[in-house]
């Protein structure tokens, strides 16, 4: 995946709508407003364990990228409602994308749960509002697809990885040189989580210096079209 840098911007297109998707809690938050309008404390009633410091944060940064709006009614008690411009509710492709792949590669691996063992979890729908499925995975197995695909690229630096090892093998210093601003050691800590998810193979070559190179696996070449649909969605709003 040959990703351009934006002539318009000077930006690449992956990188930025990684900025905004990988601060925890705002795929959730999506996920929550793709299913309709919600006031404050249903989303907060919702997402276990996310604190109302965090959530009027997060809310706050998504009004300021355009993606939600806040309108607030002339009643007594104040009634304000949180819901997704026309580009939050384009999100839904990439985050359906990343959703989708987690089913594909995840969801036979899992054992059912009965029902005892998943009151406690966070809250979904009859349907979901992300992958447009009638019944919901968690109902299941004990998980939802937009949280586990959240678990995963809510890691710093995740999808820019990615992005780098979709055009091809690279070895660590190349993959460092590429991305501005991330450390070694976070550098390693996230080649090996995503080698244990299975999503990147490390091979060492008997060679004098020692050479090691990073390539995803079929797994992780999966994950192409749904960073593809990330850059498709950033252009169109902020290509300009």
């Amino acid at each position: 995946m040959d990703e351009c840098l934006s002539e318009e911007t000077g930006k690449y297109p992956v990188a930025e709508t990684a900025k905004l998707i990988e601060r925890k809690w705002t795929i959730l938050i999506l996920r929550e407003l793709l299913g309709g309008k919600k006031r404050f404390n249903e989303i907060l009633k919702s997402l276990k364990g996310i604190s109302p410091k965090v959530l009027s944060t997060r809310l706050i940064e998504l009004g300021e990228n355009g993606i939600i709006n806040r309108d607030a009614y002339l009643e007594v008690p104040m009634r304000v409602e949180y819901s997704l411009t026309e580009k939050g509710q384009d999100l839904k492709d990439p985050i359906a994308g990343l959703a989708e792949w987690w089913v594909e590669w995840e969801y036979m691996l899992l054992e059912f749960t009965n029902n005892e063992e998943i009151t406690n979890l966070q809250g979904c729908y009859p349907g979901c509002p992300i992958t447009g499925e009638e019944k919901c995975l968690l109902e299941e197995t004990g998980k939802c697809p937009v949280v586990e695909t959240a678990k995963l690229i809510e890691k710093k630096w995740t999808i820019p990885i990615l992005r780098e090892l979709l055009n091809g093998k690279r070895r660590f210093n190349e993959v460092l040189n590429s991305l501005e601003g991330i450390s070694p050691r976070v550098l390693s800590d996230r080649l090996r989580e995503m080698g244990e998810s299975g999503i990147i193979n490390r091979k060492a070559y008997a060679e004098i210096p020692l050479r090691v190179e990073y390539a995803l696996t079929e797994k992780g070449q999966d994950l192409e079209n749904a960073i593809a649909s990330m850059a498709e969605w950033w252009m169109e709003w902020n290509g300009e």
